[in-house]
């Protein structure tokens, strides 16, 4: 891919990003409202496929799991909850800080990351693990915070998707338990 390219799909990327973040109420609302959820997968898998053209493995493989996660989410629209829009919202949060190119040329390929999914919700947890694993990224997962930090102390993980509203502690409480287990 010449750099003509990879400049315009650049240029274009946040803009991309913010037209999926601005679905996201529409999903958000008390009774979701599906045109919005349709288009906000629209609109990542054609991201998705805009940035499996570049040279950037993390970058594709991130997209490429929120991509994925959407049509499950379109298909069982029961399934939409405060946890899995956060997910959502956190995932877009994240392409938008690493879809700069400075920071894209740091970051080592995901295929060699563990992470780490921690989510009392069944069903969250499920859609995240999947979307990640035909991501290519290897992950695990907890159903609470205690059993997270129960597995870091045998195994690193490189990245954790905490869900921040866990009934027995949000997801920052146990973050100095975390960085005592694995000093970063």
């Amino acid at each position: 891919l010449d750099s003509f390219w990879t400049e315009a799909i650049f240029a274009n990327a946040m803009d991309s990003i913010n037209r999926m973040r601005h679905c996201l109420p529409g999903i958000s609302a008390t009774s979701p409202e599906l045109p919005a959820l349709h288009e906000l997968w629209n609109l990542a898998h054609a991201f998705a496929q805009k940035v499996a053209l570049l040279p950037h493995k993390a970058l594709t493989q991130i997209a490429g799991s929120l991509d994925m996660l959407l049509p499950d989410l379109n298909q069982t629209p029961n399934q939409l909850n405060p946890s899995t829009i956060r997910t959502v919202g956190q995932a877009l949060d994240f392409l938008a800080t690493i879809t700069k190119p400075d920071c894209l040329s740091r970051l080592t390929d995901p295929a060699s990351a563990s992470l780490l999914v921690v989510d009392d919700e069944d069903g969250a947890r499920q859609f995240i693990t999947s979307a990640l694993q035909l991501a290519g990224l290897k992950n695990e997962c907890a159903e609470s915070p205690a059993r997270a930090l129960a597995m870091l102390k045998s195994s690193r993980a490189s990245l954790i998707f905490p869900d921040v509203g866990l009934p027995q502690m949000n997801a920052f409480e146990p973050v100095a338990q975390v960085r005592e287990v694995q000093p970063f």
